[in-house]
């Protein structure tokens, strides 16, 4: 069961990075043609920036989620140490 939850987390890993090169890469293209949209001045460019930034917002939030999720996935959990002083104390 370790071996899938290591495998699931790099595959979520591999998904998260690719989700974010593709977000940074349009990120730039939508951040001009919002400046665009603007300058017509209509109530489209301001629809069109508001929806745009909120969706780049969310795709950020998505992807820092995916991150940590990965990373408790491949970290995996804690094995429980005994104390020095619990060692022969019954």
């Amino acid at each position: 069961m370790k071996i899938l939850k290591k495998i699931g987390g790099v595959c979520l890993m591999i998904a998260a990075l690719l989700l974010s090169l593709a977000t940074l890469a349009t990120s730039f293209k939508t951040f001009f043609d919002c400046i665009r949209e603007i300058k017509k001045n209509t109530a489209e460019g301001i629809g069109y920036t508001l929806g745009s930034l909120l969706m780049i917002v969310l795709l950020i939030l998505l992807i820092r989620f995916m991150f940590k999720k990965c990373l408790k996935l491949i970290k995996g959990q804690a094995q429980p140490e005994d104390s020095i002083d619990e060692i022969g104390v019954q």
